[in-house]
């Protein structure tokens, strides 16, 4: 399973974002200076197997790197202080798309499969220009209906239905420029709104839920629900291993704030995944 930050479309959105990308061994690092001084700071995240420790310090030399984050994989990076506030989320649900359809459907919640059964939803393609999107609204009127949206149209929704943090426009493009085809802009529609969008990355074989946002219509309406479901299927056809929910509330760290949609992607089966932590060292 090859996490995002691990590939090479991470490295080019960080480093149009000013970081520098380089190696330890096989694991990619990246570096930031930390401004108006000569030192960086260094983070190491998602990887698998120990670290060469010599080839670290050869890489910290280089930048002269006075503060370094890991956040492994599977391994305790030991001497290392824990920290209490880690960059990326440290407890996950991950959906083996190996499973048949069968399979993946009796992993749902009781509450999630009555959801899907309603019947405002429309079997779309996931695809499809304004001429499509157009042409779909006079057939389908009122009827909830999946598709790919435009950068301009899924930003504005998703700044209209944010109540919390929201990327920055400029990051937003920089990030999709660096994945290109291994990104996607997922929407649920009804009668020309959005209602839901989930901003999908994908590495060799894994896909991301990386960013995600529902309008109150949205939510009202369990929108949301049919568009998760739509893209853990679609995923599954075009031939990945995984679905990476991306972060759930960790008790070792508790977010409150972050309840309420643990629960919902818990509603969606997978397994709960428990990394080791976040690590940092000085010098």
């Amino acid at each position: 399973m090859e996490d995002i930050r691990q590939t090479k479309e991470w490295g080019r959105y960080l480093e149009s974002c000013g970081w520098v990308v380089d190696k330890v061994g096989d694991i990619s690092v990246f570096i930031k200076k930390v401004p108006l001084m000569p030192f960086s700071m260094m983070k190491i995240q998602r990887f698998y197997g120990k670290l060469d420790f010599s080839d670290l310090k050869r890489v910290k030399r280089k930048y002269k790197v006075v503060y370094t984050v890991a956040e492994p994989m599977n391994m305790v990076v030991e001497k290392w202080k824990i920290n209490t506030k880690p960059f990326l989320p440290t407890k996950t649900v991950i959906i083996d798309l190996s499973k048949n359809e069968k399979q993946l459907w009796s992993d749902l919640s009781k509450t999630t499969k009555q959801t899907l059964k309603k019947n405002n939803y429309i079997d779309s393609r996931l695809r499809g220009n304004d001429e499509e999107e157009q042409n779909d609204k006079k057939r389908h009127s009122g009827k909830l209906s999946l598709r790919n949206a435009s950068r301009i149209r899924f930003y504005e929704a998703w700044k209209g239905s944010s109540k919390t943090w929201l990327m920055g426009e400029k990051r937003f493009n920089k990030l999709l420029d660096a994945f290109g085809e291994k990104a996607s802009l997922l929407v649920s529609e009804s009668e020309g709104e959005f209602l839901s969008g989930i901003l999908l990355l994908k590495s060799k074989d894994t896909a991301n839920y990386f960013q995600t946002w529902i309008s109150e219509k949205g939510r009202e309406s369990g929108a949301h629900y049919h568009l998760v479901w739509k893209v853990i299927l679609e995923c599954k056809k075009k031939g990945l291993g995984w679905f990476d929910f991306e972060g759930i509330l960790d008790e070792r760290w508790p977010q409150k704030k972050w309840a309420g949609f643990s629960r919902f992607k818990k509603k969606f089966g997978g397994k709960v995944v428990t990394y080791p932590g976040s690590f940092t060292k000085w010098f």
